[in-house]
């Protein structure tokens, strides 16, 4: 799968109003030291599978295998909400809204219902 529909006004979107222009671990702002990484490793990026981290913070994340081991519980849901209100608002793109429905039927047989 490609993101190639992904537009500025996208990133702009998922950094100021998904992330708050911030990192998901530290707070820092400095937007010239942010990075969006993969959630999940082992799934493509997407706005609803990412985390937007410092680029220190990305290479630690890109190491950790089970983020359910690595990452309280309290966290993986506050980032889980993260990905809904993604979804939520990327569903309005016909292009990116059909890869949403893969994401969730994909989700509903890991048993991951929000």
């Amino acid at each position: 799968m490609t993101f190639a529909s992904v537009q500025v006004e996208d990133i702009q979107y998922l950094t100021e109003k998904v992330w708050a222009s911030c990192s998901a671990l530290n707070g820092s702002r400095d937007l010239y030291n942010l990075a969006f990484a993969r959630w999940e490793h082992q799934k493509d990026w997407s706005p609803w599978n990412c985390i937007l981290l410092c680029k220190e913070e990305t290479y630690a994340h890109t190491q950790v295998e089970d983020i359910h081991q690595a990452y309280e519980t309290t966290f993986i849901q506050w980032v889980e909400q993260k990905h809904l209100m993604a979804r939520q608002h990327f569903s309005k793109n016909p292009v990116m809204a059909k890869y949403l429905g893969f994401y969730q039927d994909a989700a509903l047989g890991n048993q991951f219902v929000m």
